[in-house]
């Protein structure tokens, strides 16, 4: 596994939450997944390459995976709680059209859709898109682009171009979160940063989700690791270099 970056704050940390997402897709077990497509070949393992596949170089198509938790703990307590987490993930897109959403969302199975809704349409929460497909009509600011997205696709709170995200090749993204300051990098590098006025979103479940439309791209995501934090007891104060030794 890779070791988190250093960001660029020091954040207080207590336990780890109930519901971290770690996982190179060397196995797979669905019953530990919520998966919803529009077609068999979306939203699928890829047991020869060991990663999971969102969409097929097909159009018309979504794929969603969302991580299950089962616990004997109360509800709140099975949930992911994201006021400090930190996510890397590595993505492939290998065609023009749609793009990917990495969401956190108290209502994670809502949204959906294809082309430019990349499996998510107004779905509650927030989460960062790599976007490989100019959609007026979802307010895209480019045609390769990375955002943060509040409640769904059409409100970007910030944005960056990247060119590359639809070369075929894999890349790996940063998303890391510290109370109301989320950081966004790219193969290493911060891309953007934004403090939200307001985070109303305290807790539920991580998901990831593609589509296409009328032009397509196989889209694959692989080496997901999502490390939260709680806020209630408070334990160590440690920069974000520090995360993965304190939780594991």
């Amino acid at each position: 596994m890779r070791t988190f970056v250093v960001l660029f704050a020091v954040l207080t940390i207590a336990s780890v939450a109930m519901a971290d997402w770690v996982t190179e897709f060397s196995t797979f077990h669905a019953p530990d997944y919520y998966l919803e497509a529009n077609a068999d070949d979306c939203a699928v393992w890829e047991p020869d390459q060991q990663c999971f596949r969102l969409t097929c170089h097909a159009g018309a198509r979504y794929g969603i995976i969302i991580q299950r938790v089962e616990s004997s703990y109360a509800v709140q307590e099975a949930y992911s709680l994201f006021g400090e987490f930190a996510a890397e993930f590595d993505f492939m897109i290998d065609g023009s059209a749609d793009g990917i959403v990495f969401a956190w969302s108290d209502d994670p199975l809502a949204g959906g859709g294809r082309g430019g809704s990349l499996g998510w349409g107004r779905g509650r929460g927030y989460g960062v898109e790599l976007d490989c497909h100019n959609n007026p009509g979802h307010n895209d600011p480019s045609g390769t682009h990375i955002a943060l997205m509040h409640d769904g696709v059409d409100d970007h709170l910030a944005y960056a171009d990247a060119p590359s995200i639809q070369d075929g090749n894999w890349h790996t993204v940063g998303v890391y979160k510290s109370g109301n300051l989320i950081s966004v990098h790219y193969d290493g590098a911060e891309v953007f940063n934004h403090t939200l006025v307001n985070d109303d979103v305290a807790g539920g479940r991580f998901r990831f989700s593609a589509a296409t439309g009328a032009v397509s791209a196989g889209q694959y995501v692989d080496n997901i690791q999502i490390l939260c934090a709680e806020q209630s007891v408070s334990t160590e104060t440690i920069t974000w270099g520090g995360i993965k030794q304190l939780f594991r």
